[in-house]
Order: structure tokens, then sequence, then C-alpha cells
């Protein structure tokens, strides 16, 4: 695939379905892209044909790059439909797609996505399988898809890392939070760690200030998972029964306060949680919204609080990767990280 604008031909390349470069029409190679595990995960992008530009892509819901870091850091924002604060700057943006800036749509791979109207310019290919209108994006009701509750605070759990990065959207401050461990006992549903996927992070009435992880899905507010799991939670703690448990210390817990002082909105679930009357409901606060990786690519030096993120890496004429691993910050006692 290449676009022309200006006069000026940029090439893309991709990897199945992921852009890793952006070559000039002239084959000099302008920028290069990370990417993580899931599906439309851009986590790094460097700039030139060296190594040396690196912007670290910060995601929030679903999966929209919300921030790049690198020697300055830049926040993106967008409205409902995906319509971004600025077309300049970063290729991958809104649920992690490629913007086309000169046309102002995002391209879809199999179709282009003009967020001003809010639909895709070309019918679905599958038909009407997922939704009576083939132009329809998000079935119409990207909010309540992606983030039914316009919640202010973007969080990442980062499974096999143990790390818990939270970012409050009103001031743009990042916390860390380090050494959380999910799952751990063999029996039952309590066996393995908390599944991938997006959560709501809602009040729960625990004297030990925990918070309630509801998952997004058809049935959002019932306490449990599509993989079957129930009442999944964030807390501090020494032992997990399949919730995200960060280890008990004065790092951890200022995080999670820093969670508790954002701006709050509130979500509706089932009267009583689990147990509760089917069909009966109640508000409850929500203060913002988790996303949950399985394989991530950073890595937490426990001794010195440096965080660094490991990828493979092909040099020019080879096939065998080399294992790249490269510093991102280092964890403070308050949970910044510089």
């Amino acid at each position: 695939m290449s676009t022309t604008a200006s006069a000026a031909t940029t090439e893309f390349l991709y990897d199945g379905d992921s852009l890793v470069a952006e070559y000039s029409g002239g084959g000099t190679l302008l920028r290069r892209y990370v990417h993580g595990p899931g599906v439309d995960e851009p986590i790094v992008w460097y700039e030139g044909a060296g190594l040396s530009d690196r912007r670290n892509l910060i995601s929030g819901q679903g999966g929209s790059v919300i921030a790049e870091v690198g020697l300055t850091t830049i926040r993106y924002t967008y409205g409902p439909y995906g319509e971004p604060d600025v077309w300049t700057g970063l290729r991958l943006r809104y649920a992690g797609q490629m913007i086309l800036p000169e046309a102002e749509l995002y391209h879809y791979r199999a179709r282009v996505y003009d967020p001003l109207l809010g639909r895709f310019l070309q019918a679905d290919p599958v038909g009407y399988e997922d939704d009576l209108n083939p132009y329809a994006y998000a079935r119409n009701d990207p909010i309540d898809f992606f983030d039914p509750n316009g919640q202010e605070v973007e969080a990442n759990y980062y499974r096999d890392a143990g790390l818990l990065q939270v970012t409050d959207r009103d001031t743009g401050e990042t916390r860390w939070a380090t050494n959380g461990f999910s799952g751990g006992w063999v029996r039952g549903w309590y066996g393995g760690p908390v599944p991938e996927g997006g959560y709501a992070i809602l009040f729960h009435p625990n004297e030990d200030g925990r918070f309630r992880l509801e998952r997004y899905d058809d049935n959002f507010g019932d306490d449990r998972t599509p993989e079957g799991r129930s009442e999944i939670r964030l807390h501090l703690g020494t032992m997990s029964l399949g919730c995200i448990t960060l280890e008990r210390n004065s790092c951890n817990a200022s995080v999670l306060e820093f969670i508790r002082d954002t701006r709050t909105t509130t979500a509706t679930i089932r009267r009583g949680g689990l147990g509760g009357l089917l069909g009966a409901t109640e508000e409850t606060t929500s203060y913002g919204y988790l996303r949950v990786h399985a394989q991530s690519g950073f890595r937490f030096n426990q001794r010195t609080g440096e965080v660094t993120f490991e990828y493979e890496y092909y040099r020019t004429g080879t096939r065998i990767p080399e294992i790249v691993e490269e510093p991102v910050c280092t964890i403070r006692e308050d949970g910044s990280c510089e």
C-alpha cells in the first residue's frame, strides 16, 4: 500500500496485519513501529532509519494511543467517533488504526473509516452478519462499545511483568505500580490469572481500599467475565484468587490513591453484586478503564526500579532476530517513572 500527497509518495510495509515500517518513494526508511502481542497494539515508534529517536506509545481505552513519550511527551485526544484533536503526528492512533491525514480518514485494512461521519466508506465484507447496516461503525454506538461511562483514568496491567500503569486523562500524569500478580490456586475457576480484556474500575465497599473490576461485555454489571470468572478485584495484598494483587508497599498504595483521587463518573451494575436479584440495578462510582495484557515485552528490575522493553529486531539482510532491551524509565517511590 502507498499514498501520494504533494508529490511525495509514502510506501507502507506490513507484517501480517500490522504496519511495521514506512518508506519514501525512493526506498528510504522513514520510520518503524513495534507491536505488542495483541491485535492493533502499537507500543514503540522509531523515527528515521536508526534507533536513537524512540517514542514509547501509551494506549488507553479501546486500544487508542493517547500519548507518545520520547524527548517530549505528546498527548492525543479523540471525539466519540474517533475524531482526533490533530491529524498531524503519530501514524497509528484511534483504536490503534492508521490515519491518512491528507484525507482525514482512518485506514482499517479492508475499509476506510470517516470519523466525522462516524461510518465506513465501504460496506462490511462479511455483509449483514455483524450489523444490519454494513457501513456502521461500532453499531453506531462507539461510546458504549468502548467506554460506556466516559471515565477519566486509563490503566494498563502488564501481566507478564507485574506492572500496572495508570494515567489521569485530566492532568496527563502517569503512575506505575510494581510487583503485581494474579492467580495462584489450582482449583476451580480461581486457578488462572485475570483474563485479558477491558475492565471498568469501580467502587468496592470493602474497607481495605480495593476496587471492583467489571469486564466490558454484553452483560456489563453482572460481576462476571465471558470466561466464567467472577468477582475480580484490584487490591493490595499477599494472595490472589485470580484478582490483580499488588505487593503491599508505599509505592503501590500511592498508585491506588492516585486512582481514587481522579475525577469520577457513574456506572450501572446489578444490585447486590453477583448474588443480587436479576434485573435489579444500582449506580456505583466509576474511576476509569483498565486493559489487561497477557504479554507485553516490559521488564522490571526489582533492585534498580528500572523498566525496560524487550523486542526482536531484524538487521537488514538477516533472518535471525536479535533480542533488544531498551530502557523506558525508572519508577520512583511515589509511582512516577522518569
